[in-house]
């Protein structure tokens, strides 16, 4: 029953839908305001400082291009494969700097750096992830434009 509901086209479009409206959310500020966001990177000490900036200037347009990508149906799988592995990433920057007592804004939706972060980020990470491998695994062509385009493109050869 659990596992039918799972393989769910609907569900799977409704995930697609979540991830790529939070993705595409979340990457706007950073992109309106690379600075800002170089900074919140630098305060979280895991990357070498001259990584921060390339850093802070790629991942918005990662997010912001998974996040459309997913939403339309295109490269399903890459784009869902993309933003597990950057939720796996903002886990354990959160986890990391959580054991460290640090106090720092999450980076997430918002200019000011967002939520302070907390395990209860780390359960919304870990719950977006889930989402990413049930749209992955059991991605359905449900309002997907890449199988029509394929089947487009497929028809002309």
């Amino acid at each position: 029953m659990i596992l039918r509901i799972f393989k769910s086209p609907w569900l799977s479009m409704a995930g697609r839908l979540v991830l790529g409206v939070t993705f595409v959310w979340s990457s706007i500020h950073k992109i309106q305001d690379p600075v800002a966001f170089a900074l919140l990177v630098y305060d979280y000490e895991i990357l070498p400082a001259v990584l921060v900036n390339p850093f802070a200037y790629t991942l918005p347009w990662v997010e912001l291009s998974s996040g459309v990508l997913i939403l339309l149906g295109l490269f399903t799988r890459i784009a869902a494969s993309a933003q597990f592995l950057m939720l796996l990433c903002f886990i354990i920057a959160i986890a990391v700097n959580l054991f460290r007592a640090k106090v720092l804004g999450c980076g997430c939706f918002s200019e000011e750096g967002g939520n302070p972060i907390g395990w209860d980020l780390v359960g919304r990470d870990l719950g977006l992830m889930l989402v990413c491998i049930q749209v992955f695994f059991f991605y359905q062509k449900k309002l997907a434009l890449g199988p029509w385009l394929w089947g487009k493109f497929k028809k002309k050869n």
